[in-house]
């Protein structure tokens, strides 16, 4: 964009294609070098804000030194929107860390056991099963699950093991929660978006 100065203030703005009519009332063509016509200055854009911290509502045109300067009109975007957009990723974290598996020694050593909500409700069911009364001796239920070397297979568990496993996978989950209500409160008492931005899963 160029503006004409008239008298040390802006008289008007030309597009970079538009026909220049000088407040004088002198014509030139779109294509006439623009940097040749008297009292045209090229607007030089300063840096766009970050639209994480501001809205721009317009701009201003300042002019010293024989340059102009096209500045953007911002306010700041309420510390509210930032800090609902840091919980949400937040919450996206933990619903992706509670369903991405949990380790268990249920089986005697450290164990892999899956954790989406189809399998959480497998072990609920599988759980339940073994707290029925009169199970039969040696009863056992399979669950899907993987060793040390992330070999997956189905391992029998006894009534305890299961509901050892079962355990486990329920305090992966409240700890997953637990952290998340920390992190959203550290979030929602931060007075800064650095500090916004800065509180990560």
């Amino acid at each position: 964009m160029w503006v004409e100065i008239v008298n040390g203030a802006v008289a008007q703005q030309i597009a970079d294609t538009a026909d220049v009519v000088t407040a004088a009332g002198t014509q030139y063509p779109w294509n006439f070098p623009k940097a040749d016509i008297p009292n045209l200055v090229n607007v030089v854009m300063a840096a766009a804000p970050d639209p994480a911290q501001f809205i721009v509502t317009g701009y201003t045109i300042n002019f010293a030194n024989g340059t102009a300067t096209q500045v953007l009109t911002t306010v700041p975007v309420p510390l509210a929107q930032p800090q609902a957009a840091q919980i949400a990723i937040l919450r996206a974290a933990a619903a992706a860390a509670i369903t991405g598996g949990y380790q268990s020694s249920a089986l005697g050593a450290a164990h892999t056991y899956p954790s989406t909500t189809n399998d959480q409700i497998n072990m609920l069911g599988s759980v339940a099963a073994s707290m029925l009364p009169s199970l039969p001796a040696g009863w056992t239920t399979e669950f899907w699950c993987a060793d040390s070397t992330g070999a997956w297979a189905f391992q029998p568990h006894t009534a305890a093991q299961i509901q050892a496993a079962g355990n486990d996978g329920k305090a992966w989950v409240t700890a997953c929660q637990t952290k998340l209500a920390t992190l959203a409160a550290e979030v929602t008492a931060a007075t800064t978006l650095a500090a916004v931005r800065g509180v990560v899963w």
